[in-house]
């Protein structure tokens, strides 16, 4: 399974910022993100699991949804991605079988002491 830290991923590029970014460069984004993932699964069929940063929403539950397969999940209020995706990576049942990515250091130390392979 590819757990991917979905802003992450998203802003990787030296020219993006996502401090800077407004709502709508968000959303246009994470889009260009899942469009590119879409396409992946449709040649790979990993099971795919994206977080992303919910904390602009005071909505104290992670929002689920799916699209093309891919799991879209955003952290509760006040939670962000990296605790969820470190927290996901924890309690697996299976933590080899995860693929983690991101380029985040803390994130990926979380990932290889709990025996995933980081990526990123």
């Amino acid at each position: 399974m590819l757990l991917i830290d979905g802003y992450n991923l998203c802003f990787a590029r030296k020219d993006r910022s996502l401090a800077k970014s407004s709502p709508a460069e968000l959303a246009r984004a994470r889009e260009d993100l899942l469009d590119l993932l879409a396409d992946y699964r449709a040649r790979r069929p990993d099971a795919i699991l994206i977080v992303f940063d919910g904390d602009r929403s005071s909505d104290p539950a992670p929002r689920r949804s799916r699209r093309e397969g891919i799991e879209v999940l955003f952290s509760p209020h006040k939670v962000n991605a990296d605790r969820v995706i470190k927290d996901y990576v924890s309690k697996a049942r299976t933590p080899g079988a995860l693929r983690v990515i991101t380029s985040d250091r803390e994130v990926a130390a979380a990932a290889r002491a709990a025996g995933a392979e980081p990526i990123g």
